[in-house]
């Protein structure tokens, strides 16, 4: 269940939201400066960007992520999707359809949100396809030459599998040798790949103060 909401804190009003996910992914696809016509991921993919989309995501994933992101909020039974830009050691910021901005402490959003959430990743060069788990070609090629470029004390030698787990410890990802779209999001971080992080597109303060909750 979700914890209470903190009284003193301003809720981001649900009907404020998008309200399906093929409504929101345009507002990401926006800050990444791209075209999400049509079927979004469809026509993201086109242009080597790459829908993810998790119901287990936590605070700790989207530090480590440090990309924007839709988050699935929900107040009783309706749900509508948020679009988180900022987030630092103890508040986050989220804005809504119309723009508006929330500057929220940390604490306030285990109330509204319980892990759904959808980002974008840039594929390697040359890949056209998406990619689930890259077990071989183009893509897993590309990252396994940037594990190689790493320097030892944070990568030790060893086969090309003990490599990705090392990198996946070292990088937050659950260390299970499979290529998949984190295992990317993280090296693409660490290849300095051109992607949007959080920060990058926040709302120019000063933010909506702290008030009492209300519609």
């Amino acid at each position: 269940p979700l914890a209470p909401w903190p009284p003193q804190v301003q809720r981001p009003p649900i009907n404020a939201l998008w309200p399906a996910e093929n409504t929101a992914w345009p507002a990401l696809a926006q800050v990444w400066g791209l075209d999400a016509s049509g079927d979004p991921c469809a026509s993201l993919l086109r242009q080597g960007v790459q829908c993810f989309r998790t119901d287990r995501m936590t605070f700790n994933g989207l530090q480590l992520l440090q990309r924007p992101a839709l988050l699935r909020l929900q107040d009783g039974e309706r749900r509508a999707w948020a679009l988180l830009l900022n987030m630092d050691a103890t508040h986050l910021t989220l804005q809504g359809r119309d723009g508006q901005p929330w500057r929220l402490p940390l604490g306030a959003l285990p109330s509204l949100w319980s892990g759904d959430t959808l980002t974008l990743w840039r594929l390697p060069p040359g890949v056209t396809q998406r990619v689930g788990v890259a077990s071989a070609g183009a893509a897993r090629d590309w990252l396994d030459a940037q594990i190689a470029r790493l320097p030892e004390s944070t990568v030790p030698a060893g086969s090309a599998a003990e490599r990705l787990m090392a990198f996946q410890r070292g990088h937050g990802v659950n260390p299970d040798g499979q290529a998949g779209p984190l295992t990317f999001m993280q090296m693409n971080r660490v290849a300095g790949i051109d992607e949007p992080r959080l920060g990058d597109a926040s709302a120019s303060p000063p933010f909506p103060a702290a008030s009492p909750a209300g519609r």
